[in-house]
């Protein structure tokens, strides 16, 4: 078999978007993608983003034309390096987003594809006006799009596709119906599915309802909600399946997520997500603004994407992560949302962006930088080992017995207006029954009107809705809040309420259940089960060789530390773990030896400043107290006396926020996020520590923010929001003690 066959049968679990916000030089993208691949992420997406997009967020671009001549001869460059380092290269349908506009080129060379609205007077007069955006519920819009865009990727590249380019990414596309300027969205295709599917007139039944300030009319909310699902159908038929068709002829991936997926239960004005995806090979969602995040909302909005995988049978899901959760995030933070979206069924994470550079204005870009400038950066391998570790399981094998009814009780506020409280009311709803059904361990996915015509029917649909809805007849249990005895109808019964999330998947191992964590204090999961459950170890076991699961007889406990996530395997036997005895515990006294400050500037491209020293850590463990502006890294050092010698545990009461130790000069271990414990050999009698610590990259960046670049007025709207963010990464240090646990 050939290493191109080999790579297509391979499954994806970790990428990174490079933007490529400046013109990339041979040496620049040999140099980038040599530092991807040793992060351990195993596809790029390469990201254009041209000096012209969105001039008022992102000051500075590359100035290489979008798909001309020079475009193409990097990325083909880019090409052959990802084939020598064994990278996956994906890409992207647009230069910038929203996707469908080929940099707004498509509508310029076809001007019959600009989107219509309908536009109404103060004296009621109603004319067409046409948009600069694409028309995206019309099936030749995306055909021009495909030809400008997808069919000059496949003449360039063709031959790799299927091999080393696996996918392509649509992002955001065009879609919103509605304007804040009394203006409706309009496309010739919906006269006729009105017609068919509702026996309705658009003119007579529908336009009527969808003005500024109708929404409390009667017949407004069942007008406004068929209007919706007659988009979604047009954007799905028209957008989605027609590039999801081409995709497949041509051995590659749709992937991609759409808009708005966290807010879809407050108003509905995106449209039925699930159904949009049935289109996409991989579909995806986003968490880029901290809708995810340790403490606050759990993100039940990922399962549209695990929706469609199990609606559709596809085995990956993706999420685009962490781009606005600024330069103030650290890798516990990417490893708690990481963990959190696993347990919701994606099992492909995607970091963004890299930036190809951060010169000048080109540093203003969304609000961070994954890149070897950002000491996070050096978390990458620990995260990408697991997340391609726990990721691999296929998102749509099984099937849950318990559906939510993806049902919108208010559709569509008046959007120049914040939305109203029953609006707001009726996302509290839908957000809490998921969070019961996460926290009661039940395995479920979001359903739509499409499921109604198919013969699957789950044990129990819940439909959050105020009034019982038609079409369910031959449903065995319909409810219409989380039911008293929900637990009836989980995957494996829980003795106890751990308030732990759990998702049945099946791997290349066979079924397996992954438990999560999501709290802020130590749980115990504890079922019992006449199936064998063994533990998959992790590619780091620490944790497992310190809180093993337990078993006796048929009872399974399994710890589990906040953020922690652990796999079982059905019918697979426990692991053979080394057991552990007394602890002992001592105080290092830590000298700093080496400092290396990030320093980030006006204009200049962003580096570290380092400096070899010799004193002592303050007694709190904090360095920040001697830099508070201080971002970077620390290397450290210190001793302690063992009186055996051998493997051991070594358990620090904290870190932050990573860090790799090495134990007598052999090889490092790399941890990021808690509990810090380091599966290691000791010697008997004087041991000698070294310990490397990355901060995140925020207070540099909050330096350089409020005194270079906001008087020089270079800020976004992505700035002025993420700088009101709490901060909760300001310090950086090793603190208290540390237990030496002993292993035989």
């Amino acid at each position: 078999m050939t290493r191109n066959a080999l790579m297509n049968k391979k499954k994806i679990s970790t990428g990174i978007f490079w933007y490529w916000n400046a013109d990339p030089t041979p040496g620049g993208i040999r140099r980038q993608l040599e530092s991807i691949k040793e992060a351990g992420f195993e596809c790029v997406y390469l990201h254009p983003m041209p000096d012209s997009f969105h001039k008022w967020n992102f000051f500075q671009g590359m100035y290489v034309s979008y798909l001309g001549k020079k475009y193409f001869e990097l990325t083909a460059y880019t090409l052959e390096e990802c084939k020598r380092l064994g990278l996956y290269l994906m890409l992207y349908d647009e230069a910038g987003w929203p996707s469908g506009g080929v940099l707004d080129r498509l509508v310029k060379k076809h001007p019959e594809d600009r989107a219509i609205y309908l536009v109404k007077d103060e004296a009621g007069n109603i004319t067409k006006e046409y948009s600069d955006i694409p028309d995206l519920f019309a099936k030749k819009t995306t055909e021009h799009f495909i030809e400008m865009t997808h069919e000059l990727y496949f003449r360039h590249f063709g031959s790799e596709f299927g091999k080393t380019i696996r996918g392509i990414f649509t992002d955001e596309p065009f879609w919103r119906c509605l304007s804040w300027e009394n203006k409706v969205r309009y496309s010739p295709g919906m006269d006729k599915l009105l017609k068919e599917r509702y026996d309705r007139s658009f003119e007579k039944d529908i336009l009527p309802f969808l003005w500024h300030g109708t929404r409390e009319l009667p017949g407004a909310p069942e007008a406004r909600k068929i209007y919706l699902e007659v988009c979604t159908e047009l954007f799905a038929v028209n957008y989605s399946e027609v590039l999801g068709k081409w995709c497949k002829a041509h051995n590659i991936d749709l992937e991609g997520h759409l808009n708005g997926e966290d807010e879809y239960f407050i108003s509905g004005d995106q449209g039925g997500f699930t159904r949009r995806l049935d289109g996409f090979q991989v579909p995806g969602v986003d968490t880029i603004w901290r809708q995810i995040y340790p403490g606050g909302d759990h993100g039940s909005f990922a399962r549209f994407a695990s929706s469609a995988a199990i609606r559709n049978n596809r085995k990956e899901t993706l999420c685009e992560c962490f781009n606005v959760y600024t330069y103030f995030i650290t890798p516990q933070v990417m490893s708690h949302v990481g963990n959190e979206l696993l347990v919701k069924g994606i099992n492909r994470i995607l970091p963004m962006p890299f930036l190809y550079s951060d010169r000048g204005q080109r540093k203003i870009c969304c609000s961070t930088d994954f890149s070897p400038r950002n000491p996070v950066w050096s978390a990458f391998p620990a995260l990408n080992s697991f997340w391609k570790w726990a990721g691999n399981f296929d998102a749509g094998a099984l099937k849950p017995a318990v559906w939510v009814w993806e049902h919108i009780e208010h559709p569509v506020h008046d959007l120049d207006k914040p939305p109203p409280e029953k609006h707001l009311a009726h996302a509290r709803k839908v957000n809490e029954i998921c969070r019961k059904l996460d926290e009661a361990g039940i395995f479920y996915r979001f359903a739509e009107k499409r499921d109604l015509s198919n013969r699957e029917r789950p044990e129990l649909l819940i439909c959050p809705s105020s009034t019982p809805l038609e079409g369910f007849e031959d449903f065995p249990r319909v409810e219409y809040d989380v039911p008293a005895d929900i637990r009836n109808y989980a995957v494996v019964r829980e003795k106890g309420e751990s308030g732990c999330y759990l998702l049945p998947v099946k791997r290349p191992e066979g079924e397996a259940l992954m438990l999560f964590n999501p709290g802020a204090e130590e749980k115990v999961f504890t079922f019992e089960s006449e199936d064998h459950y063994g533990e998959l170890l992790p590619p780091d076991p620490g944790y497992s060789i310190y809180a093993p699961v337990e078993y006796s007889g048929n009872l399974i406990k399994i710890p589990l530390a906040p953020g922690v996530l652990r796999i079982l395997l059905k019918n697979g036997s426990a692991p053979a773990l080394p057991c552990h005895g007394t602890a002992e515990e001592f105080t290092p006294a830590w000298s700093i030896t080496k400092v290396e400050k990030m320093m980030m500037s006006l204009k200049g491209p962003t580096f570290f400043k380092k400096e070899k020293c010799s004193s002592p850590l303050p007694a709190s463990g904090d360095y920040t107290e001697l830099d508070k502006n201080f971002s970077g890294f620390l290397t450290l050092e210190s001793s302690f006396n063992s009186s055996r010698s051998g493997r051991a545990l070594l358990i620090f009461d904290n870190i932050e926020h990573g860090a790799i130790l090495t134990v007598n000069g052999t090889a490092p271990v790399l941890r990021v996020s808690a509990p810090w414990i380091f599966d290691v050999t000791v010697r008997k009698g004087i041991n000698k520590l070294k310990l490397r610590i990355s901060s995140s990259a925020g207070n540099e960046f909050f330096r350089c923010f409020k005194e270079e670049l906001e008087p020089a007025k270079w800020q976004n709207s992505y700035a002025r929001r993420f700088c009101n963010f709490e901060r909760n990464d300001k310090k950086c240090g090793v603190y208290g003690k540390i237990k030496l646990l002993y292993t035989k």
